[in-house]
């Protein structure tokens, strides 16, 4: 399993009639390119090994998200990725061709998973992204690319809003790729639930005087110092020392943004008290649902009710599958951010809408009202005319954020 960035599978560039843009952050500096892979990679790394020290806090983990036993089942015999087949519905284990031959996988409650060979190596695939990075990252142009390995097609795929023309250019320049059009392959989702007073939850409705409005994710808990509360969105959303309100009511203050080349996450505090946030997530206006638990996101339909987000502005919505945990999304003026979840659903439906960037995604636990979480949602887009969400997972969040996720105590 590879987590150091997305991956779709193969690489396909998708052109789009409307451009991608972030307006609401800095532009990424002039040296800003894939000189900087190798500590992005760095610094994905750590996220892969925290992941793997935190690894699951719910007891339902295991049960409730099977693909995470397939995916370390990958890992430990040198895959490319595992993937959620969105042909099939069914898993899929892309081993590497430089893979020892192995054995089938042991049955995995039951589910449907496949071995394929790949005609490509880790290093080539690691080679292609970094060019499709390069590029991303260059000056001239101001369009958005995702892309991800795809195990259907064995190939990095990637989807732009760029020009033929400058399609054209990434195909020299990452030979490898699958490159496809698409008239939005991401837009970051920046905008009662809608007037959120301490103490404050996730999904809540947020803004900033310059940046407009957002949603709030979840509440943390520092791990050092006197152990804190605080919250966290989407870095996009704001910028280091603004302040943040819900309605009429004081939010918090952003206390630090992660390196927006590689990461979409900003953490808000407000002084002391361990009582400003709490583990409580808006699905509703006026209704809520308890946090009980966070982990690493794993492949598949979670839980009985699936992936659900929950967007200030849009609200629960739930039935998703997440398709991958290592895409890519290059945003104009904001650098590459990779490692991201990709989520969706058959039926194509659009779960979030704009000012949702920064909302919860997570599963019921269960036969009960309490979440799971696993990711932040920052932006969606249409890829290969199929709406796809993307996130932050839990574990970059809280690695980033130096804490870990406050469950609901009562």
């Amino acid at each position: 399993m590879r987590t150091t960035r997305f991956l779709l599978c193969a690489a396909i560039v998708a052109s789009t009639t409307a451009a991608l843009t972030a307006t609401s952050v800095d532009a990424a500096p002039a040296g800003t390119t894939v000189a900087d892979t190798a500590a992005r990679l760095d610094q994905q790394a750590k996220v892969q090994a925290y992941a793997q020290e935190h690894g699951a806090t719910a007891a339902s983990f295991a049960a409730d998200m099977p693909g995470a036993n397939v995916q370390s089942w990958g890992a430990a015999h040198d895959a490319i990725g595992t993937y959620l087949s969105a042909k099939t519905n069914s898993y899929v284990v892309a081993l590497s061709k430089t893979a020892a031959p192995t054995a089938s996988p042991p049955d995995f409650d039951g589910q449907p998973v496949t071995v394929r060979r790949s005609a490509t190596s880790k290093a080539e695939v690691d080679d292609t992204e970094t060019r499709i990075i390069r590029f991303a990252q260059g000056a001239g142009h101001a369009n958005a690319f995702t892309f991800d390995y795809d195990p259907d097609r064995d190939a990095v795929v990637v989807s732009t809003d760029a020009p033929a023309e400058l399609r054209s250019e990434l195909g020299h320049a990452a030979p490898a790729a699958v490159i496809e059009s698409s008239p939005t392959p991401l837009k970051l989702q920046s905008g009662d639930q809608f007037a959120d007073k301490t103490p404050h939850y996730g999904g809540a409705r947020i803004t900033t005087a310059t940046i407009g409005n957002c949603t709030s994710a979840f509440s943390m808990v520092n791990n050092a110092g006197n152990h804190s509360s605080y919250s966290v969105t989407a870095a996009h959303c704001t910028r280091q020392g603004y302040n943040v309100a819900s309605g009429q009511y004081y939010f918090g203050t952003v206390t630090s943004v992660a390196p927006t080349d590689r990461y979409d996450i900003a953490k808000i505090e407000w002084c002391c008290a361990q009582q400003n946030y709490v583990g409580l997530i808006y699905t509703s206006r006026y209704n809520s649902i308890q946090v009980n638990g966070a982990s690493a996101p794993a492949i598949g339909h979670p839980g009985l009710t699936g992936a659900c987000v929950a967007g200030g502005f849009t609200g629960e919505r739930c039935g998703a599958s997440i398709i991958s945990t290592t895409a890519t999304g290059c945003v104009p003026g904001f650098g590459c951010i990779p490692a991201l979840i990709k989520y969706g659903k058959n039926t194509n439906e659009a779960m979030t809408q704009g000012g949702d960037s920064g909302a919860p995604l997570y599963y019921h636990e269960g036969h009960t009202n309490l979440a799971h979480v696993v990711g932040m949602h920052i932006g969606a887009g249409v890829n290969n005319n199929v709406w796809a969400g993307y996130a932050e997972s839990y574990i970059a969040v809280a690695l980033l954020t130096n804490g870990t996720i406050r469950r609901f105590t009562g």
